[in-house]
């Protein structure tokens, strides 16, 4: 229990973390998903290294999306 507990605070640090730029609370949120469905998979993720990378990935597919949304608007 204490394991998981630590694994979801840490989790939800980065988290927050990342939504501190308000624009990227999307691509936060489904980073977080993602490193949890990994844990719960049974992958055991290293938490750190696989929010930074999931991060930069959507990071750049969000802002992509944001650029076009914004340009068809």
């Amino acid at each position: 229990m204490g394991t998981t507990c630590r694994f979801n605070d840490a989790l939800n640090i980065l988290a927050f973390i990342g939504c501190i730029p308000i624009i990227t609370i999307a691509n936060s949120t489904s980073v977080l998903f993602y490193v949890y469905g990994k844990k719960l998979r049974g992958e055991d993720p290293y938490i750190t290294q696989e929010f930074i990378k999931s991060y930069r990935q959507n990071f750049k597919q969000y802002f992509s999306y944001i650029n076009f949304i914004s340009v068809v608007d």
